[in-house]
């Protein structure tokens, strides 16, 4: 079992939904 593989994972997970609720929020503050 590889555990930074699933670190790498959850954080690419977490920074993905990080930019894309941002990216929301301001299309939505821009509208």
């Amino acid at each position: 079992m590889n555990k930074n593989k699933w670190v790498q994972r959850i954080l690419y997970l977490v920074a993905g939904l990080a930019l894309g609720s941002l990216i929301y929020y301001l299309t939505l503050v821009i509208k």
